[in-house]
């Protein structure tokens, strides 16, 4: 047996008795859930440069219009379908408004080539017969067929006519006919399959001639007639339109078969595509966190009663949906975001009702509901911050969706805003006219695809930022 060791009391001293001991001072700064995001956030350099990239894209759409000059209301159909052509980068050979036309005729363009519009004749043989390619200046040729060609005549009041620098004028011829005037209401109902000329006078009312008239008489307009002389008048086109002499308009991306300039035509489109993306996106976060938060908080009968409303709304087909809503009350902005709302917040619900049951019966929420803290502020404090992160990255990515699931539905046709051309529009007027004009449907491709890209790139850079596994893990 071990002997038995006896120690008094006064064999016991404090050690270090007149000193004062404590932890020591954190030397790093405290990281919290968001900074520590964050932090995650700035090392991923694809998602960072795709943020970039998308608020480059917000402030195109919202200021590139006012770039120009140009309005969506500006449209010549004697301009249209012209190629892009920028000032400065005309004179080292890129988007200098030239276009290559096709023809088995050579002596067809011989008076361009004489006026230095023809650039490039390059012959080839097609089926034993010559095919001449004639690369053109088509700003000028488009200056010169608005000038000689045969149906280049303006048909001008006398008013009109004597108001024109007598320099202007090539020749004119006076007649007698018959002229059409009509509102902006009816014009509004010509549809833009319809190609027609006009003029819009001074008291805001567009003239059509007898030949132009015909072409639209079937829409049964109401419209002003009046039997006058008028001019027939073959002007320098150009500068009729107040271009001084040798110089033409500028459209960056060309213009449209309107003859509007495409640049102006696809930012405007492209911010009431972001505007309903984001109108939908925000209307169904609210939605369906709401509905989600009292699905998961609650359960038991409320929570049962919400999931098989949402199983017999999800089972409606979206595009049954959006075609009955149109047809009955129109494409107007509310109907689409209304349409894309009723089953869209289903989602976000789902997700959001997810994470009230994940965290709900934690230490904290049992003890703040303890405390006596009501039902709204345990939901609104202690439990929704927790899971704001997962809803944060879904949301990013739902905004992509929304704009590619619109630009589906308005190529083929079911969303017409009217006036106003989304980009699944343009790129579907882009599609049937690419052989011809394929700059109508290359720019539009070019902004859907990168905006798509930079969207899906930085929300997965902010679903990995967000995650909660990799919190504090260096990558």
């Amino acid at each position: 047996m071990s002997e038995k060791v006896v120690r008094n009391k006064e064999d016991f001293v404090f050690v270090q008795n007149n000193q004062f001991i404590s932890d020591e001072a954190l030397k790093t700064k405290p990281i919290g859930y968001y900074k520590d995001a964050w932090n995650r956030l700035k090392k991923n350099k694809v998602s960072l440069a795709s943020f970039f990239i998308l608020a480059f894209l917000f402030f195109m759409v919202i200021f590139a219009p006012l770039f120009n000059g140009y309005s969506v209301s500006d449209r010549n159909v004697r301009l249209k379908q012209l190629p892009a052509k920028i000032q400065g980068l005309e004179k080292i050979g890129i988007f200098n408004g030239t276009k290559v036309i096709q023809s088995f005729n050579r002596n067809e363009y011989k008076n361009l080539e004489e006026n230095g519009i023809v650039k490039k004749v390059v012959e080839k043989e097609q089926n034993s017969f010559p095919v001449y390619y004639f690369t053109v200046d088509y700003y000028a040729y488009v200056d010169y067929q608005n000038t000689y060609g045969e149906k280049a005549a303006l048909i001008l009041t006398a008013s009109e006519f004597n108001a024109l620098n007598p320099e202007l004028i090539v020749k004119y011829e006076t007649i007698n006919q018959t002229v059409y005037r009509i509102d902006e209401a009816e014009f509004n109902k010509i549809p833009d399959s319809i190609e027609v000329d006009y003029i819009i006078e001074d008291s805001g009312l567009y003239r059509f001639t007898q030949e132009e008239w015909e072409k639209i008489a079937s829409l049964e307009l109401i419209a002003e007639t009046s039997e006058s002389i008028m001019y027939q008048t073959n002007v320098k086109y150009f500068q009729y339109l107040g271009y001084k002499e040798g110089e033409t308009p500028y459209y960056w991306f060309g213009s449209d078969l309107e003859g509007r300039d495409l640049f102006t035509v696809l930012w405007t489109g492209a911010r009431i595509s972001l505007m309903v993306a984001f109108a939908v996106a925000l209307t169904n976060i609210a939605i369906g966190i709401v509905i989600g938060a009292i699905s998961g908080y609650y359960g038991g009968v409320i929570d049962l009663l919400i999931e098989r409303f949402t199983e017999v709304l999800s089972g409606i087909p979206f595009m049954a949906v959006l075609t009955l809503m149109v047809l009955r009350f129109g494409n107007g902005f509310g109907v689409i975001v209304v349409a894309f709302t009723l089953t869209g917040w289903i989602g976000i619900a789902s997700l959001t009702r997810t994470q009230f049951y994940r965290y709900k019966n934690r230490e904290y929420v049992l003890a703040s509901r303890t405390l006596g803290a009501s039902d709204f502020r345990i939901m609104s404090r202690h439990i929704f911050p927790n899971a704001a992160g997962t809803l944060i990255t879904s949301v990013v990515l739902i905004v992509p969706a929304i704009i590619f699931t619109e630009s589906t539905y308005s190529y083929l046709g079911i969303i017409n805003y009217g006036d106003i051309d989304s980009v699944g529009r343009l790129l579907s007027i882009g599609q049937t006219n690419m052989i011809e004009s394929p700059h109508l449907l290359l720019y539009p491709a070019i902004f859907i695809s990168i905006l798509m890209l930079a969207f899906n790139l930085f929300g997965n850079g902010l679903r990995d930022a967000f995650n909660p596994s990799l919190r504090g893990v260096d990558e």
